[in-house]
């Protein structure tokens, strides 16, 4: 039946929080570990940098560092606001599906039902 929940043998509460860092740097997936990178690598340049430009560098660099060690690796949303962006404002072009529904209003036909 689908009304069980699946457990993992490790209890949570008995872990100290190094060896939990351990673990998910030993076990790191590849966009993990690149978002780890990358991240490591940003806040790196950050601190180089000095000033507002670097403070921001650090600040993405780290959200990037935390964001692969607590797993969440998926950027979909982050893509997918980026995208939108882009083509609101020109410099990336819509869709078919997009253009074609931004041609079609305002409608100066009724519906033919």
């Amino acid at each position: 039946m689908n009304l069980s929940n699946d457990r993992d043998a490790r209890n949570v509460w008995q872990e100290s929080a190094a060896t939990t860092i351990v673990e998910r740097l030993g076990t790191l997936g590849t966009n993990r570990a690149l978002a780890v990178a990358g991240g490591a690598t940003l806040a790196a340049l950050g601190l180089r940098r000095r000033g507002i430009i670097g403070g921001l560098l650090t600040a993405v660099g780290g959200a990037l560092v935390y964001r692969g060690l607590a797993g969440h690796d998926d950027v979909t949303s982050a893509r997918a606001w980026g995208a939108e962006t882009l083509r609101q404002r020109g410099w990336r072009d819509r869709d078919a599906v997009d253009q074609a529904a931004l041609e079609s209003f305002p409608a100066s036909d009724p519906p033919s039902h």
